[in-house]
């Protein structure tokens, strides 16, 4: 048995190493998850960084196409504008030539030759365009009369030739169309001088946005620089970003290969645990009875019963009382000593006692079936142990088995350290006079007992509750005891004239196991076990109910001495609705531990000798090895 045990605690701190790995583990791989996230984000803007950047090279590269294909047009503007320019010069040129041809005075030349034809004056016009002179070549006769003229004695010519009018209107035309064609060629000098400043204007609005263009050209030009340095940094930092994904990549595959492997690690840890944690308790017994002596109350009449702890300091496993009559015979004291797997002192507390019961509180959520009994005359101290004080049942120092075994199932189930997922229903309900009562309901609804084939029973039309939440146990516990039968006798004010049966079903999944598991813990405060002529009823429902607890209580030694004898086919389960409701928590494959309540007061000495020789009847017996409730998900 020693060695069972150290091979238990060896197996729980490979657990518990097994277990700290893993979440290491699962904290680095959540950490390089979010690294990976991380660089992904990264990446992912890289690129559409990287994508705007290329699109801006392309918006730029059209700008620049606009900007040469302006410059060129500026160019072919320039172009037109110097020829504009060339041509105005030459305009000019001939405009002043045509001036001066006009303003220059003109020679007088001999208009008769010495043939006496007349020669054409062709002199006076310019060599540029030179307009042609038709004159009349009509021979006139003219009569010249020679008269002498003192007044033009210092003109010769004029004193040679006389012109007729007709001559003299001829010879001005010429000069006239000429004059016409100077003042068209002018204006369209003029013209030509608009255009020019237009054209000059507009060469200087061009050039200014041509300037404007190329210190666009050269921002842009300054800005694609820049975008293609950040484009080479994102293509870097991008491929940084693969090599560490791959590197993640890697590195979380290593740790999902080390994870599997610690879970199978944890997985077989667990088996071996449970496998030993249940050997242990076998070893110990699968029906095992622990006493327990109330200490003195301030209400308690009369004196103290002499009750001693042998072996206290050692195992705490025997106690003595003392009887103040022996066969009848009054001042014939006797004493009795009685041995069970434990026994606890009057100043024990509540955490101790369940301290003892933890492993087998352990087994039910390994998939067992457990029924934990709490026996002994009324007054004992049994609902207190069970329930806690009827004053305050969330007071934590005074919690009773019940609520201290759901906050255990509850701790571990939220824990979830073995890749376990635990759901937790219970009903609650009393056996008065051989009928079962819902105590979570205000309803009398007649329930029924269901054995179902998979070996789980449960109770037709019971309230079901699911328990999540610690306080939810107070507030069930609360209610039920609000309507538990009680009434009132020699030994206790409020004595529970019924059987109170919690049951806690325990579902148990493992997803990666592919197993389910159901384990059942009964919590049953049993009513008083003192005899009809001790507790002195005065009416007949006072009677009839003695006489139905006695029955229930009966029945249930000869299940237990029935289960004990292996020879025994027949098991009286339907004797009792007790016994039959806990059918399948009371055969083999199932844990049995009883409480025996013992009142420290000497006039219920007798009543305590009485429950310490069932007691150990009880604790004489021995059950077959127990069986798990396991269910493989491919066989469901």
């Amino acid at each position: 048995m020693l060695q069972a045990t150290l091979e238990v605690e060896r197996a729980n701190a490979d657990k518990i190493s097994a277990i700290t790995r893993l979440r290491e583990i699962e904290r680095e791989h959540a950490v390089a998850i979010s690294q990976l996230q991380e660089l992904a984000i990264a990446r992912d803007k890289a690129e559409k960084r990287a994508r705007e950047l290329e699109w801006i090279l392309e918006q730029r590269q059209c700008e620049s196409d606009r900007l040469q294909n302006m410059v060129e047009n500026l160019r072919k503007s320039q172009i037109e504008n110097q020829k504009l320019k060339d041509e105005c010069n030459h305009l000019e040129i001939q405009l002043k030539r045509y001036t001066n041809e006009i303003h220059r005075p003109l020679q007088p030349l001999p208009l008769m030759s010495d043939a006496g034809v007349l020669k054409p004056i062709t002199n006076c016009i310019p060599e540029i365009e030179r307009p042609q002179l038709v004159l009349s070549t009509t021979t006139t006769t003219t009569t010249t009369t020679t008269t002498p003229n003192t007044n033009n004695t210092n003109n010769p010519t004029r004193d040679n030739f006389t012109q007729t009018s007709p001559t003299q209107t001829n010879t001005s035309r010429p000069c006239e169309d000429f004059e016409i064609r100077l003042g068209q060629k002018s204006i369209e000098l003029e013209k030509v001088k608009v255009q020019l400043s237009e054209s000059e204007s507009s060469f200087s609005k061009l050039q200014r946005t041509l300037e404007e263009m190329a210190n666009t050209i050269h921002q842009k030009n300054t800005t694609i620089d820049q975008l293609d340095e950040l484009l080479h940094k994102g293509e870097a930092v991008r491929n940084k970003l693969h090599e560490t994904v791959e590197t993640l990549t890697k590195t979380i595959q290593q740790r999902n290969i080390s994870i599997e492997q610690l879970e199978m690690a944890l997985t077989h840890s667990e088996h071996s645990r449970r496998g030993l944690h249940n050997q242990v308790q076998e070893l110990k017994g699968n029906i095992r009875v622990f006493c327990r002596v109330r200490p003195i109350l301030s209400e308690d009449n009369g004196p103290s019963a002499e009750i001693e702890f042998p072996d206290a300091n050692r195992e705490g496993r025997s106690l003595t009382i003392v009887s103040p009559q022996f066969m009848g015979i009054t001042d014939v004291p006797k004493k009795f000593m009685f041995t069970f797997d434990k026994v606890f002192h009057p100043s024990s507390a509540q955490k101790d006692i369940f301290a003892e019961l933890s492993p087998v509180v352990q087994s039910a959520i390994d998939g067992y079936r457990v029924c934990v009994f709490a026996y002994g005359q009324t007054g004992s101290g049994k609902t207190y142990t069970m329930h806690g004080p009827q004053s305050n049942y969330s007071d934590p120092q005074h919690r009773g088995i019940l609520h201290l075994s759901v906050d255990q199932i509850l701790k571990i189930s939220k824990q979830n350290t073995n890749g376990w997922d635990y759901r937790l229903t219970a009903t609650f309900v009393e056996i008065y006079n051989e009928k079962i009562r819902d105590l979570l309901s205000s309803e009398d609804t007649k329930i029924h007992i269901k054995h179902e084939t998979d070996g789980n029973t449960y109770l037709q039309n019971a309230t079901v509750v699911d328990i999540v939440q610690e306080d939810e146990t107070v507030q069930i516990l609360s209610r039920a005891m609000r309507e538990r039968a009680v009434a009132y006798n020699k030994y206790n004010q409020h004595s529970s004239r019924s059987h109170s049966v919690f049951t806690l079903h325990i579902e148990g999944v493992s997803p990666r196991r592919d197993q389910t598991t159901h384990g059942v813990l009964n919590i049953i405060d049993l009513a008083g076990s003192e005899r009809m002529e001790s507790t002195g009823p005065t009416d007949m429902d006072r009677v009839k109910e003695t006489q139905a607890i006695n029955k229930s209580l009966a029945c249930l030694g000869d299940v237990i001495a029935a289960l004990a004898n292996k020879s025994n086919v027949h098991i009286p389960y339907r004797n009792s609705k007790l016994t039959y409701m806990l059918q399948n928590s009371l055969g083999n494959g199932s844990k049995v531990l009883m409480f025996v309540n013992v009142s420290p007061i000497a006039g219920h000495v007798n009543e305590s000798i009485c429950s310490l020789r069932f007691a150990s009847k009880v604790n004489s017996c021995e059950v077959g090895p127990s069986r798990k409730n396991i269910v493989m998900e491919e066989n469901r």
